[in-house]
């Protein structure tokens, strides 16, 4: 079998178990992975790499200092403070969180919005008994924060990286990108996620989550005593956890490494115990997390992501020559690679692919490339594609959720992609 082939069969066989959870969900990860080993595709240390990426790392410390949180009572106060101007008004807490998720990605890192909105929605879950239930937020923010990563060159890695394209190819018509000139298509994208979620996304949460019960916060051996929750411990959970923020947007060190960080101060300066950190993190959260981006990894490298679009292409080699018919294609091809492989690589795979489609239609390659960045960020039928979205996972969300509320949106705005981006930018 073709080495292209192998990851292509194998991830149908893993999004069946996904949705069957005949076996543990991360147990499918990792063996997808180690499939890829066994394939020749992987190395040993690839396969388990992940596992100390930045994503992974993130995950972890975002998960220790969140539950720092609730040991010195910080969730009591702030998410009771939340709660009470809310409780009665989810859906507008709903909207609030995807407006500021995604004002504040598209100036800081996408995957920061995120580290930094967890604790805060898992505080506001506690405080209000479960009628503010953070699987009713948390996938929404995620999705937030990567359509607000759209809207400046610096917001997100997959314009930085064809920008680097741009800047290096002299095919007619085509130039860098302005520093804000993708607000012009981002901005209308991202307000369509509140739309979507005032008509369907709520309604649909509804159905999918109504008898599920948001998780317990008893017997978590958060200590109500007055020394483990005094107004000092409570400000220096603050300073690390603002710290942590600020390390976010500066940069200087890896986020994953931030965040990590800023779980040892929690431990080290006893503000939780080592064991009880240590039991906050869910783990199989965690295994099935560095599962999946070793197989997206491979994935990408087997050349599986080529294949698809070749083939795609190759099958209307014969068509009369519409730029809007391959510009369609070409989108349909980015949401469909960037379900199952890192938005970054899809986006650098098919840039060129997109110029030169246009150059031998004779077309805007400006138009092409404009939709394929976009279209490499809207992709929310799984988990994969995006850390921000990745994150989310956290909330306890199985596949199927992103499939049927993901899917839809996705579906959604790929649509509104191919109808906005050739009337900003004209083929």
């Amino acid at each position: 079998m073709r080495t292209e082939i192998i990851p292509i069969v194998l991830l149908i066989i893993m999004l069946v178990l996904y949705a069957a959870r005949w076996i543990p969900l991360g147990a499918v990860s990792v063996l997808g992975a180690l499939a890829l080993w066994g394939a020749g595709i992987l190395t040993v240390e690839e396969v388990f790499a992940q596992y100390v990426s930045d994503v992974v790392l993130l995950q972890i410390g975002v998960m220790i200092i969140g539950s720092t949180f609730f040991y010195v009572g910080l969730a009591d106060d702030l998410g009771g403070f939340i709660q009470k101007r809310f409780s009665a008004r989810p859906e507008l807490f709903l909207l609030i969180i995807i407006l500021f998720s995604s004002v504040i990605s598209a100036f800081i890192s996408n995957t920061a919005t995120v580290a930094m909105l967890l604790p805060v929605i898992s505080s506001t879950e506690y405080a209000s008994g479960g009628k503010l239930y953070r699987k009713y937020y948390c996938m929404a923010m995620g999705f937030a924060s990567v359509l607000g990563g759209n809207v400046a060159l610096f917001s997100s890695t997959p314009q930085l990286a064809v920008q680097h394209i741009l800047e290096t190819t002299s095919t007619a018509g085509v130039r860098p990108l302005g520093v804000f000139e993708l607000a012009k298509t981002a901005i209308p994208l991202a307000l369509l996620l509140p739309l979507f979620y005032l008509l369907f996304g709520i309604r649909m949460q509804k159905k999918l989550f109504s008898e599920e019960k948001p998780r317990s916060y008893e017997n978590k051996e958060v200590v109500k005593t007055e020394e483990h929750r005094s107004p000092f411990r409570k400000i220096m959970v603050c300073v690390i956890y603002l710290s942590c923020i600020i390390g976010f947007i500066g940069g200087w060190i890896p986020i994953g490494v931030t965040a990590i960080l800023g779980a040892i101060l929690c431990v080290t300066l006893r503000l939780i115990p080592e064991k009880h950190a240590l039991q906050s993190v869910d783990w199989v959260t965690i295994v099935m997390l560095g599962g999946i981006l070793s197989f997206s990894s491979g994935f990408s490298k087997s050349g599986a992501g080529k294949l698809i679009a070749d083939t795609t292409f190759g099958l209307f080699e014969g068509v009369s020559a519409s730029p809007m018919l391959f510009f369609v294609l070409m989108i349909l091809v980015a949401v469909l690679l960037t379900s199952v492989m890192s938005n970054t690589a899809v986006a650098v795979m098919l840039a060129p692919i997109g110029i030169s489609l246009a150059a031998a239609l004779h077309a805007n390659p400006m138009t092409f490339v404009v939709g394929i960045i976009l279209a490499s960020n809207v992709s929310f039928c799984t988990p994969i594609a995006t850390a921000p979205v990745t994150m989310t996972l956290n909330a306890g969300y199985r596949f199927s959720d992103y499939f049927k509320i993901g899917g839809l949106f996705t579906l959604f705005a790929a649509v509104f992609i191919c109808i906005l981006v050739p009337l900003v930018y004209p083929f």
